[in-house]
């Protein structure tokens, strides 16, 4: 597929798997266009009750809220929840008064490029949240991809055999490698052993941010 002439660059921030350990967070400088997380950026409080879970996790961020609206300022966030998310980041990001795009598979247009994506993994714990059986993966890429995909995909889990630590989604392997789409980016977490690393393959950059906090010029 064609893609356009591209959009003006946006400097995108991209963090993951932060687990409540916001160290990487407070220390990084610098000036962006936009954040994106994708995923268990809450702790985990080690309670099974998901309710329970999710109650505690809200009171973390609600803990944590001056200084996350200090070091976000006023740049929009892009977010899309883990496995060990029980609460959603989204809502209670609005509730601090910050800019926030909660993640869909129909996507949205921000700063001249479409974002689109989803929070879920492929079944294998049976008690995490967002687990789905590869027919709902096969669906939930589907819907992703419809008229062409976004330009910047995110999820929690890579696609397989791409920085995935074979934690990854092969629904979204055998798209991606198909090639009509317009993906230029695509970035995750999830798999901790490859938190950092890039890749870049047919065109489309794979960003795994699991454990950090980097920015790039995303165009």
């Amino acid at each position: 597929m064609a893609r356009p002439p591209g959009p003006r660059p946006v400097i995108l921030a991209h963090a993951s798997d932060l687990h409540g350990a916001l160290g990487a967070l407070w220390a990084f400088e610098g000036e962006v266009d936009a954040w994106a997380f994708t995923g268990d950026i809450f702790p985990e409080e080690g309670l099974d009750d998901p309710v329970a879970h999710a109650t505690a996790q809200r009171a973390w961020l609600r803990g944590e809220g001056p200084a996350l609206r200090r070091r976000l300022g006023g740049a929009p966030v892009v977010v899309v929840n883990g496995n060990h998310d029980d609460a959603c980041l989204a809502r209670g990001l609005r509730e601090l008064g910050l800019d926030v795009r909660a993640v869909t598979p129909e996507g949205f247009a921000l700063g001249g490029l479409r974002f689109a994506g989803f929070p879920h993994i492929p079944a294998s714990h049976g008690a995490w949240a967002n687990e789905a059986d590869e027919a709902a993966m096969e669906a939930l890429v589907a819907r992703v991809f419809e008229g062409g995909g976004p330009d910047v995909l995110l999820t929690h889990a890579p696609p397989a055999g791409v920085l995935d630590g074979g934690w990854g989604i092969g629904a979204l392997t055998a798209r991606l490698a198909r090639g009509d789409h317009r993906v230029r980016y695509h970035l995750f977490g999830h798999a901790h052993e490859h938190g950092g690393q890039e890749l870049h393959r047919n065109g489309v950059t794979y960003w795994n941010g699991a454990q950090r906090v980097r920015a790039r010029r995303v165009d």
